[in-house]
């Protein structure tokens, strides 16, 4: 948490603050209040605060005095300004003292308070990654003076990078911002790494993981946060444990990511986990987990897979509500513990619903191997009859159970895998439109252009333009 003193010579100003404020949500312990810059010293001697919430405008000693007294005695004592003024003058003594911001009292209705204390808390942290010998501008690209520093993650959506506070190396030391909850910080080549990992275990940050870093110095500090950014989002995304809260790497030793290998990758995830045989085969799902882990690919790849995967979910899974639901799931899953908690219980809410149906489940997994057959297969003449056959079902029996089963007719089904091949190869060549169609299934170029613009809304031309506008933007 961060510690913080008010300052304010009027006693209902001070309270109205602590009352109306939403403190302890981001990460803010109000200690202390204090009516006179001379109590506010007082309390400074007596106990650590991270942050001084001040008048500028008191009897006896201003709240510039103060703020003096501060950066002299308390240089990491971060410094906040109550003012009932707009004067420009009054604001820029104050910044050019070292406050990180200012609230005018008298608009504070007007501001949310939420957005004032998030604005406060990101000034604090992009204050504690300065280096005041170096130019903002320069700090990513110093190199680092610290052989080690430890990488702090959260892992859960709720962490909040005010909890760190509570580590007393965090309120005096550097924060870098490597991505989104996770937070470098270098540590003096002389600190005792026992003592530094025993201060992290006894601070109330439960939500928080840390890493020790080694091998950093000599390397670009921006360098340092996008090789520990891959490390998060590949070799930590599948060792973490919730049962396990430090963990070691040496920088230099990340494996750097294979760009050219991830559509790949993606692809073939999708595709496995696209259709429900991995619902009611239990080895296969087995099979799948393994090789997820095996290739290692990124956190952020793994949830593009998935999303493309569930997208087609809707053929043979007719819940929207439902599917909603799991795609606001899958943006909170942080690890790759997580996401296996989460498909076992996805698979088995499917499992229950697949097994509502009036079939087998052998039948069933016939069915769902009959559209995987369809799928691979979408370029060629397909037919119901060969589709029953390689499934060893008779034609009336297969039909039968197949609109059951997917809720789709046989046709219905064979179009849509077409216009999803059709969608790919737009989207991964820049062959033809005819040539398109014909890989696609579609004889007649006219056919398929009409039929595209049906399921689609836009015509093939107009579908392969709109996706790459939209790939090159992101």
């Amino acid at each position: 948490m961060i510690r913080a003193i008010i300052v304010d010579d009027e006693k209902l100003v001070r309270k109205g603050l602590i009352s109306m404020m939403p403190w302890q949500a981001f990460g803010i312990d109000i200690i202390a209040d204090a009516p006179s810059v001379a109590k506010a010293l007082e309390l400074l001697q007596q106990q650590e605060a991270d942050l001084l919430i001040t008048d500028l405008t008191m009897p006896s000693m201003s709240g510039f005095e103060l703020m003096r007294e501060v950066r002299q005695h308390y240089p990491h004592m971060r410094v906040v300004v109550l003012t009932c003024h707009q004067d420009f003058d009054y604001i820029q003594e104050a910044l050019r003292l070292g406050a990180i911001d200012y609230i005018v009292k008298t608009q504070l209705e007007k501001e949310k308070t939420e957005d004032v204390l998030g604005r406060i808390v990101n000034r604090m942290c992009e204050e504690n990654t300065r280096d005041p010998k170096l130019p903002a501008t320069a700090v990513m690209q110093a190199e680092a003076k610290s052989e080690r520093g430890f990488l702090l993650c959260g892992t859960g959506k709720s962490t909040k990078v005010a909890d760190l506070y509570a580590i007393p190396w965090v309120r005096t030391g550097s924060l870098y911002e490597v991505e989104q909850g996770t937070w470098l910080v270098p540590r003096p080549s002389d600190a005792v790494v026992a003592s530094d990992i025993q201060a992290f275990l006894d601070a109330d940050v439960p939500e928080w993981i840390l890493v020790e870093v080694e091998g950093m110095r000599g390397l670009p500090i921006g360098e340092v946060c996008r090789l520990l950014k891959e490390y998060k989002q590949g070799e930590l995304f599948y060792e973490w444990q919730r049962d396990t809260r430090v963990y070691n790497v040496s920088a230099s030793a990340i494996e750097k990511e294979h760009a050219d290998q991830e559509d790949t990758q993606i692809s073939r995830i999708k595709e496995r986990w696209s259709m429900p045989n991995w619902v009611l085969d239990d080895k296969l799902y087995g099979e799948l987990l393994a090789d997820i882990e095996l290739q290692r690919l990124p956190s952020i790849h793994v949830k593009r897979s998935f999303y493309a995967a569930m997208a087609l979910w809707e053929v043979w899974f007719k819940d929207r509500k439902q599917l909603n639901q799991w795609n606001d799931q899958v943006e909170d899953l942080l690890y790759w513990e997580d996401w296996s908690e989460w498909l076992d219980s996805t698979r088995k809410h499917l499992r229950t619903v697949l097994g509502a149906v009036p079939h087998s489940e052998e039948v069933v997994r016939s069915i769902y191997k009959a559209v995987e057959y369809m799928k691979t297969h979408v370029g060629k003449e397909v037919n119901q009859r060969e589709v029953a056959k390689a499934v060893n079902m008779s034609r009336s029996y297969f039909s039968q159970c197949f609109k059951d089963i997917t809720g789709l007719a046989f046709g219905e089904m064979l179009r849509d895998a077409r216009i999803e091949s059709a969608k790919t190869q737009l989207l991964q060549t820049q062959q033809p439109i005819y040539w398109i169609a014909e890989q696609s299934g579609f004889q007649d170029e006219k056919y398929f252009r009409r039929i595209f613009k049906e399921q689609t809304g836009m015509t093939p031309t107009e579908y392969r333009a709109t996706s790459m506008r939209g790939s090159s933007v992101r």
